[in-house]
């Protein structure tokens, strides 16, 4: 098997976990919430949390993220800990 071949064969697995992950998720109603990482604070949402304005942060967040209420719900609370705010 070359490298090419190889390379090919593991996207098409990792599609497939990914695939099924999804579908998890999906049956299971849970909804995926990645951990934010500190570089992708956004400064707007940032500077709304710093004022005590959660419900602006969460307009900013949900507006740059593209995301539902209820991820950028616990998106914004998550920053809140973590920056505590």
């Amino acid at each position: 098997m070359n490298d090419e071949t190889e390379i090919a064969s593991l996207r098409v697995r990792v599609a497939e976990l990914e695939d099924r992950l999804q579908y998890l998720y999906m049956h299971l109603g849970v909804p995926y919430l990645p951990e934010p990482r500190a570089s992708e604070y956004d400064s707007t949402v940032a500077e709304y949390l710093k004022k005590g304005d959660t419900i602006r942060a969460i307009q900013a967040y949900r507006h740059r993220y593209r995301c539902g209420l209820p991820e950028a719900n616990a998106a914004v609370d998550a920053m809140k800990a973590k920056l505590r705010y």
